[in-house]
């Protein structure tokens, strides 16, 4: 029997083809048989004769059937003993019993549009007609579009304070992506990397899976914790000092300085991820460590997920002057993995000042949204929870005041429909999955429903009568 299923986006000529093709090898039409008449095909199926057509002669070019004239398409001697069956349709997944989730504060996520549709739409535009112009026809540059390195090379040193040339950005699809490439320079078997520990848990598992052993170095309330850095012998170091993920500390001059002093002392080299530098609230933006760099050691990166969409897949990399022609000799040969269309526009962007203005407009967006935030928790919550707060990208953390661990947090949450993310999580040193501290992102959830999911989150982990008997004396005082 041969049917189709018209609720499937697979075309009719597709979905003959593999019917025929199935019955073919299941034994269904042996060897010398001839395929029914296209046009009683056609009609007993339903469709046009020019669908059977199409299916019959593909299963001719494969080999499964050979049209003789005058007698049709006849099924040829083909084995059976290697096949498997190309489709068949799937079974509806079981429906699970977990709770619907209401609200989200994973801290990528970002509920409102910021993104800067018409200047992009224009951008691309202009891409176009410039692609189309110079007749492009190889492949982009292995470092990255030229255009794109300039405009670059001004804009992180107005911006960051970012001292380079073009010669030293290396475009790429990602920070994962990134440091795959960097390790590549650097021996597995004899450099160790010193990490940030809680810190980013897509970056771990790059160095572990390139081979490399990781030295936890623990975070305190002004950042990295210079004196345990010292008792490592480490080629390589990965912080985020100018928003560390996920505490949000913010690495004061004197330890960067202490820290560069490090790394000119023992040869290392410092990953400096300015991964939401766009997002500071509170004053001007904080020098990046590489505009402070006198010894040549910091490997800058950064990327545009964050400011326009991680759906465009555009980072860059900074690299030292010394490491430009080991990069060369290693990953010359690599290509950027960002199309060139893609390259191009973000040039665009940045050359006619769309990029800046967008970024502008996003700090305000953003400055407002986490001012909503925090005032939500305080009128929600009190002196109930600590709010770990600094001014800075789409997270904060929090500290609740009970005595639920993270996990119990985390599930009590979920219970109610929304999911809140322990710090406990992006731990190295297994000693400090104790913390009770959450992460929340309020990027993902609208102004208009902080109070709604907050207030969800505090029955949750207070009860609803234990916090609405706090709310009533709250007033009465």
């Amino acid at each position: 029997m041969i049917y189709i299923d018209r609720n499937l986006k697979m075309p009719l000529h597709e979905q003959v083809y593999i019917r025929v093709k199935d019955a073919i090898l299941q034994g269904s039409f042996a060897a010398g048989t001839r395929l029914p008449a296209t046009r009683t095909l056609a009609a007993e199926l339903g469709v046009g004769r020019n669908t059977v057509i199409t299916a019959y002669k593909n299963l001719a070019d494969e080999g499964y059937v050979r049209s003789i004239g005058g007698s049709g398409f006849i099924v040829q001697n083909v084995r059976t003993d290697l096949h498997q069956t190309a489709w068949t349709p799937e079974k509806p997944e079981e429906i699970s019993e977990t709770p619907e989730i209401r609200y989200d504060f994973w801290y990528p996520l970002t509920r409102e549009c910021w993104f800067p549709k018409n200047a992009w739409s224009r951008a691309l535009s202009d891409a176009l007609e410039e692609i189309e112009r110079r007749r492009f026809i190889s492949y982009p540059e292995r470092k990255g579009s030229e255009k794109l390195r300039n405009e670059l090379a001004q804009h992180l040193y107005l911006s960051r304070g970012v001292v380079c040339s073009p010669e030293q950005i290396v475009i790429s699809c990602g920070m994962q992506f990134n440091l795959e490439m960097l390790l590549k320079l650097f021996d597995p078997a004899k450099d160790t990397v010193g990490m940030e520990d809680p810190g980013y848990y897509g970056v771990w598992n790059v160095f572990r899976s390139s081979g490399f052993s990781l030295h936890p170095i623990p975070v305190k309330s002004d950042g990295l914790d210079t004196a345990s850095l010292r008792r490592h012998k480490l080629k390589l170091l990965y912080i985020t000092p100018s928003h560390q993920f996920p505490t949000g500390a913010v690495l004061p001059i004197d330890k960067r300085m202490d820290i560069l002093d490090w790394a000119g002392a023992n040869k290392a080299f410092i990953i400096e991820d300015d991964y939401d530098s766009e997002l500071q609230y509170n004053g001007s933006p904080i020098p990046s460590l590489q505009a402070l760099d006198h010894f040549d050691r910091v490997i800058y990166t950064g990327t545009f997920s964050k400011s326009l969409s991680s759906s465009i897949r555009a980072s860059y990399m900074v690299l030292p002057k010394q490491l430009i022609e080991p990069y060369q000799k290693r990953c010359g040969d690599y290509l950027a993995m960002v199309s060139i269309l893609i390259q191009t526009a973000l040039a665009d962007l940045i050359a006619d000042g769309s990029y800046k203005r967008h970024l502008d407009r996003l700090r305000i967006a953003f400055s407002t949204k986490h001012e909503a935030f925090v005032k939500s928790l305080d009128q929600v919550f009190g002196d109930r929870i600590d709010i770990i707060d600094r001014q800075a990208g789409s997270h904060l953390l929090i500290s609740v005041r009970n005595d639920m661990s993270a996990q119990e947090l985390t599930e009590a949450a979920l219970e109610m429909g929304i999911k809140v993310y322990p710090v406990s999580e992006y731990y190295l040193n297994r000693k400090h999955k104790a913390d009770s501290r959450l992460i929340l992102g309020f990027g993902g959830v609208r102004n208009d429903e902080y109070i709604d999911a907050l207030t969800k989150l505090r029955d949750a982990w207070f009860g609803q009568n234990e916090s609405r008997g706090a709310d009533t004396a709250d007033s009465d005082e």
